[in-house]
């Protein structure tokens, strides 16, 4: 979510964007709690550009539209949006729709499941979350989604399958 908030006009450029700041928080020692914008993300790994399927490409420039001059993609009352306000907005939607409470964190676990099960390139899929690693992809973030069904039909495809006979 950090990623998210933190994007500026500037980094949208057609259907990409381009990720490399991410919001940080903490109290300080009044313990208010402090929201920045630091100009780098997490990781090296983090830095990266990340494509919009074209389906939402409308959308982005709708928002430019309303965006006007601010310099925020998500903004309200002239700055960035802060990601705790993204995270009840997403658990407010879910209890409007009566499904269970979904963090950023799970949404983002679900569309990295969706890219690997769809057979979407590893390294994309690498490049997409941020990973310095595939591994931490698959290890982490990917949860197999598919039906029983589907998994018998894939391995019944299977040509070495299909030839094999009983050797009883």
């Amino acid at each position: 979510m950090g990623e998210l908030v933190a994007i500026k006009w500037g980094d949208v450029i057609g259907n990409s964007v381009k990720i490399r700041r991410t919001e940080i928080s903490y109290r300080d020692s009044n313990g208010k709690n402090i929201y920045e914008i630091r100009d780098y993300p997490k990781t090296e790994a983090g830095i990266r550009t990340v494509f919009v399927p074209d389906e939402f490409s409308s959308t982005l420039r709708r928002l430019k539209l309303l965006s006007g001059t601010q310099e925020y993609v998500f903004w309200e009352d002239g700055q960035n949006i802060k990601a705790m306000r993204v995270r009840k907005r997403l658990y407010y939607i879910c209890k409007k729709l009566g499904i269970k409470k979904k963090s950023p964190h799970k949404l983002r676990k679900t569309y990295i499941s969706i890219l690997l099960d769809n057979g979407v390139d590893k390294r994309l899929v690498q490049n997409v979350a941020g990973h310095a690693q595939i591994s931490t992809s698959e290890r982490n973030y990917h949860r197999n989604r598919k039906s029983d069904q589907r998994k018998e039909e894939i391995l019944s495809s299977i040509p070495e399958f299909r030839s094999a006979k009983l050797m009883f």
